[in-house]
């Protein structure tokens, strides 16, 4: 009998070939994969000869197949046997053989898990190789096992990367964690092993993506007095932690504390659970910052966030005042903030002021005490104008958390009394004004104000812009004892002179020279001026004219002759000069007639009137400025009074026609 051939397919067919002619010879036992299939394949009948073969399994002694050939799937991972009988007729004879082979079936490779179960979001970009996901063991010897399987997704196949022979699940590039729904995400990860026998297998594993719970923690600062703090008041998210676990751990102590981080918490079994951090006695060796660490973990899923936050533990504050002034009734509201301050650290205190008490009382059913109380103080500024007397003023602290508080009296004074007598008019002329004080007597204030110098005040430092010029003096005078001021004040009138110009219009009739002179450009004059005296240089005087009459002085004698006026208004005196000279022949060309007008008028600007004065009979006529005449007027020589009430506001035209045929212009506004 031939030798039996055997051969092992990786394609899982397993076949066997057997030459089955005189002498039986059974082959080495054969090995399979449960699961895969088996074929055995015989011979010994030669092309044109007869006979039969025949399979009949060992262990039932059962036929199986009368082919040359028996195919199975494996479904058992028990061994089995198998014998072939081959007949064969050869020219008429009849040869048996047979032969048997064993075969032993190896289980498949089995999985074993050594990651998670679930995920949680925060377990992104999780490493299935590096983490042991899945374990592959061996079938038919469990200490034969590999880790680095092969991993893959029947969907969202992109959530899974492999990257330098590790595969990675990246899930958080494509949802974030508000989007997972509290039951979670479903997903399946698919994995594959084959053995060292060839066999193989595959598992795909569900598991659900869970949120992790939103956290969020806030820093505190509190008061070493207070002794024990409630970690729970850190905690803004959960808001609800039913279903879950809290726990805190104070990751690090001010490197000067005393106190051991690691026992620092206790926890007190209410419903829930409450975490106090514990300060234990009052040290200011254990100020400063405290990190907690939070973490919530939800207890049916295991997800769990993280978060710290800072405790500060702030000393008690050495409140000190500083030195308040002496208060005047008439005193800037304080802001009583800068008035305090902590004298271990130098930093200025905040926080609220109340008045307490006024001159001993505290009885708010007091109207007078009331008032005082509540309206002394007002976003912490101090108002002393609500009342001279003695206060007593309480401060909080609230800028340190600590709360700590303290008292203070303060002492509003009122002001002196102070009075003043001062005349109130003068001239501008007058260079020493007596300036005097009546309450309190003697050289105890100070004087200001423009032109005072010392206790007296000089007119002659006004503007001299009007014909009335206010110009206020002052008195200070403060109490040595209370260093509260107060003052008395007066406004002072300095009348300022009439300015004026003279004019003269010289003619000549034969041999005698008329002369006329008049004011023009006058400023400053008062509506009831004293007296208006022009005196000439022969002594004459005329003394009989209006403001703006016209002076007539006739000679046949030529000279010089000069004109002098004086005005006299209130207590002022305004006087000036014009000289003439008359020293010409009649055919003297320098008296020149052109130069003559003979018209003066005021006011400009009019409102009601005009007051018109013309050396001689003449034609008046107002035009406005288009040229269109509103008033013609003949009139004699002498003053006249022109209404203009029906006028309109704006610009005319005044011309006036002398008996010499000149004609004169001038520009009126009509207010």
């Amino acid at each position: 009998m031939k030798k039996l051939i055997t051969f092992f397919s990786l394609l899982f067919i397993f076949q066997l070939k057997i030459s089955a002619q005189v002498v039986a010879n059974a082959g080495s036992d054969l090995e399979i994969c449960l699961y895969d299939t088996l074929k055995l394949t015989g011979s010994g009948l030669p092309v044109g000869d007869s006979g039969s073969y025949k399979w009949y399994q060992l262990k039932s002694n059962t036929l199986v197949s009368t082919n040359e050939f028996y195919k199975k799937r494996v479904l058992s991972a028990l061994p089995d046997s198998f014998r072939l009988l081959v007949t064969r007729i050869k020219n008429g004879i009849t040869y048996i053989d047979d032969d048997t082979i064993a075969i032993h079936v190896n289980p498949l490779p089995t999985f074993a898990y050594g990651g998670l179960s679930n995920f949680c979001f925060s377990d992104c970009n999780y490493n299935l190789t590096k983490n042991l996901y899945a374990i592959g063991r061996a079938g038919y010897d469990a200490s034969e096992k590999d880790s680095s399987l092969v991993y893959y997704k029947n969907n969202k196949k992109d959530w899974l990367v492999k990257t330098n022979d590790e595969y990675i699940y990246s899930f958080c590039n494509y949802i974030n964690n508000s989007e997972i729904p509290s039951n979670g995400i479903r997903d399946t990860i698919c994995f594959e092993y084959r053995d060292s026998k060839g066999c193989y297998n595959k598992a795909c594993r569900s598991f659900r993506i869970n949120p992790n719970p939103i956290v969020e923690m806030i820093n505190a600062t509190i008061c070493i007095k207070q002794g024990q703090f409630n970690l729970d008041n850190l905690v803004v998210k959960p808001f609800v932690k039913t279903g879950g676990i809290s726990t805190f751990r104070c990751l690090s102590v001010p490197s000067t504390s005393s106190l051991d981080k690691n026992n620092i918490i206790s926890t007190v079994q209410t419903v829930p659970a409450t975490h106090y951090l514990n300060l234990g006695a009052i040290d200011t060796l254990n100020v400063g910052d405290y990190v907690i660490e939070y973490g919530f973990k939800n207890s049916f899923t295991g997800c769990e966030t993280l978060d710290t936050a800072t405790i500060t533990i702030v000393g008690l504050p050495e409140l000190k005042f500083k030195s308040f002034p002496k208060f005047c009734i008439n005193h800037d509201a304080i802001d009583l903030d800068t008035m305090v301050y902590d004298a271990r650290t130098g930093k200025a205190l905040h926080g609220i002021w109340t008045s307490v008490e006024y001159n001993g009382s505290r009885d708010q059913s007091n109207p007078n005490v009331k008032i005082k109380l509540d309206s002394s103080i007002v976003q912490n500024r101090f108002r002393s104008q609500f009342g001279a007397g003695s206060y007593y003023i309480k401060f909080v602290e609230q800028s340190s958390v600590c709360g700590i508080m303290d008292s203070i009296p303060v002492v509003v004074n009122g002001l002196p009394l102070v009075q003043i007598d001062v005349q109130d008019t003068v001239c501008v002329t007058d260079s020493v004004v007596p300036l005097s004080n009546i309450v309190p007597v003697g050289n105890v204030g100070i004087w200001s104000g423009l032109g005072v110098k010392g206790n007296s005040f000089d007119a002659r430092f006004s503007p001299q812009k009007n014909e009335f010029e206010r110009m206020p003096v002052k008195y200070t005078y403060t109490n040595p004892t209370t260093l509260c001021t107060s003052s008395d004040s007066q406004d002072i009138y300095v009348k300022t002179l009439v300015s004026f110009k003279i004019n003269s219009q010289v003619t000549r009739t034969n041999s005698t020279f008329h002369m006329a002179f008049y004011l023009s450009n006058v400023q400053f004059a008062g509506s009831n001026v004293n007296s208006l005296i022009w005196r000439f240089s022969d002594n004459t005087a005329d003394s009989s004219l209006g403001f703006m009459g016209v002076a007539y002085k006739t000679t046949q004698d030529s000279g010089i002759y000069k004109a002098y006026v004086t005005i006299t208004d209130g207590f002022c005196q305004s006087t000036d000069s014009l000289e003439v000279d008359l020293n010409y022949t009649i055919k003297d060309s320098k008296i020149d007639n052109s130069k003559y007008d003979g018209l003066t008028f005021y006011p400009n600007p009019a409102n009601e009137s005009i007051q018109l004065s013309i050396l001689d009979a003449g034609e008046l006529v107002i035009a406005d400025y288009t040229g269109k005449v509103i008033m013609k007027l003949d009139l004699e020589a002498g003053s006249h009074k022109i209404d203009v009430r029906d006028l309109s506001k704006g610009l005319y035209i005044l011309s006036y026609v002398n008996s010499y045929g000149q004609t004169i212009q001038y520009k009126v506004i009509k207010e």
